[in-house]
């Protein structure tokens, strides 16, 4: 394996993106690939992902105002999402929640680790003798690598090469557990809540089974020292901490002084938006009607029947109660093999159907199993009046740059603390389960939901949760996070940003 103390002398200068092929991590990192593309023509672009990811590399290429072209280099083996299903670490539907201790115990100590890192031991050495033979052929200045790509972070630690983080999270989540570092937006017996579940994720990192045996295969491969999460471990005594770039704004994310050298808060790291009315006429024509809610849980969230007439009980409700909005719902249904013909291979069920039947005019109420647009163009076009979301690091940073109020229904345990900042910044409101004291957990109701669509969308809270909304919109800083983060890199290597 080569070291990083050898440099070409001359350029053209290499540069290395690594991702996983999950929309957040890649997107992000197309974002980057495309400013090195259109302002740094003295640098190749090399990116390595999983296979899910050639279409949007190809498109990458396609979209390029420079003649050259970002070369991909294909990972191994099963991508994180890939890993997740065969290993059966599937996320929870839409409306569970965490309502007892157990359930939070089990999963910080079992479900959270695997689901960070899925990949089995000889899949984990696979992918990072892959990755570290593509560092020795490209010989990159500087290795851009998606914090939760483990794998890729290893080489670049075991290498000590170059390297820039890029995280998708609030900083907090990157940061070791300490009872002293208090945010300005929290309680004190909030941050102590939070240092408890700190704790105990490293207590489920070393402890879990499951990382157990990735580690094993790390030692029997020659890697010393932890496996890198950036949240849940961090560097070993004498390794130099790299520099983190993150998708958020300092106005809503604070971190403590000591930490800020590394941190970089570029803003909403996206690609170019393309205007919604000259990319889906037909769409912009109709979020122009009325106040859209969007209602978009992920990609990946699947519906099962019981959750899907529970939410379109909440929608069909609050439309009936609003007649000048309207609702872009993004509804994935799971597949069953229950022999049930309406819910059978992912099909609407029968009594959503129903439901969306007695919409009045029908066209209020629009459910896609995915979104025609991308989500930060629909949430920049300007006709978005409320945006429901599960936690999104990248929908939460979109819709305070947007001006939106937020409704955040929290899947995961890492989603509530954006459920909880809404409410802090006064932007939203944080749906949680039923259950004792406010993010008690436990299956969140369609009441519940309803109520919180109804008190953004009407009278004094709902307006003063707009204005605010708005207020913090013009605090933040204007240019785009892709254009920071170019920047930084630039700057780590000595070059500089052509026009």
């Amino acid at each position: 394996m080569p070291t990083s103390n050898r440099s070409p002398a001359t350029p053209p200068f290499n540069i290395l993106l690594v991702t996983n092929s999950e929309p957040d991590p890649a997107n992000q990192t197309l974002a980057i690939a495309h400013e090195f593309l259109a302002h740094s023509h003295n640098i190749r672009v090399h990116l390595a992902s999983f296979a899910e990811l050639a279409p949007s590399i190809k498109q990458l290429n396609h979209d390029r105002t420079t003649h050259h072209e970002a070369t991909f280099h294909r990972l191994p083996g099963p991508s994180k999402r890939e890993a997740s299903d065969k290993n059966g670490f599937v996320p929870q539907n839409a409306f569970h929640g965490h309502s007892r201790c157990a359930d939070t115990l089990r999963t910080y100590t079992q479900l959270l680790p695997q689901s960070r890192i899925p990949w089995t031991g000889p899949e984990y050495v696979t992918l990072y003798n892959h990755i570290g033979i593509l560092v020795a052929d490209i010989f990159p200045l500087v290795i851009v690598v998606d914090a939760t790509l483990a794998p890729g972070v290893d080489v670049c630690r075991t290498l000590k090469w170059r390297h820039v983080l890029v995280g998708s999270g609030l900083a907090h989540e990157y940061l070791p557990p300490s009872p002293g570092r208090v945010s300005v937006l929290r309680p004190r017996f909030l941050v102590l809540k939070n240092l408890i579940l700190g704790l105990l994720l490293r207590l489920g990192t070393t402890h879990s089974p499951h990382l157990q045996h990735i580690q094993t295969a790390r030692r029997a491969r020659g890697l010393t020292g932890p496996i890198p999460d950036p949240r849940a471990s961090h560097p070993q005594p004498g390794d130099e901490r790299p520099l983190l770039l993150l998708p958020t704004d300092r106005t809503y994310d604070p971190i403590p002084a000591p930490a800020s050298s590394r941190i970089i808060h570029c803003g909403p790291i996206t690609l170019p938006l393309r205007p919604i009315g000259k990319t889906h006429p037909d769409l912009a024509l109709w979020l122009r009607q009325r106040p859209t809610v969007l209602i978009t849980l992920g990609a990946e969230t699947r519906y099962p029947a019981r959750e899907q007439i529970a939410f379109a009980t909440a929608i069909t409700a609050v439309l009936a109660a609003q007649p000048l909005a309207q609702v872009l719902w993004l509804m994935k249904p799971e597949p069953t093999h229950s022999g049930v013909p309406s819910c059978a291979d992912g099909l609407m069920d029968a009594t959503v159907l129903r439901l969306k039947a007695q919409v009045s005019p029908r066209h209020r109420l629009r459910i896609y199993g995915r979104l025609p647009a991308e989500t930060t163009a629909l949430l920049a076009s300007g006709n978005v009046g409320c945006v429901v979301h599960r936690g999104e690091a990248r929908v939460f940073g979109e819709a305070v740059r947007a001006g939106i109020p937020q409704i955040v229904l929290p899947m995961d345990l890492a989603d509530y603390e954006y459920a909880q900042r809404v409410e802090d910044l006064g932007v939203g409101v944080g749906v949680g389960g039923r259950g004792r004291g406010k993010w008690a957990g436990g299956r969140v109701t369609a009441e519940q939901v309803e109520r919180a669509m109804l008190r953004v969308l009407d009278g004094e809270a709902g307006e003063n949760m707009r204005e605010r909304a708005e207020a913090l919109a013009v605090r933040l800083l204007r240019r785009d996070g892709r254009v920071v983060a170019h920047e930084r890199v630039l700057e780590m290597i000595g070059l500089r940003r052509m026009s």
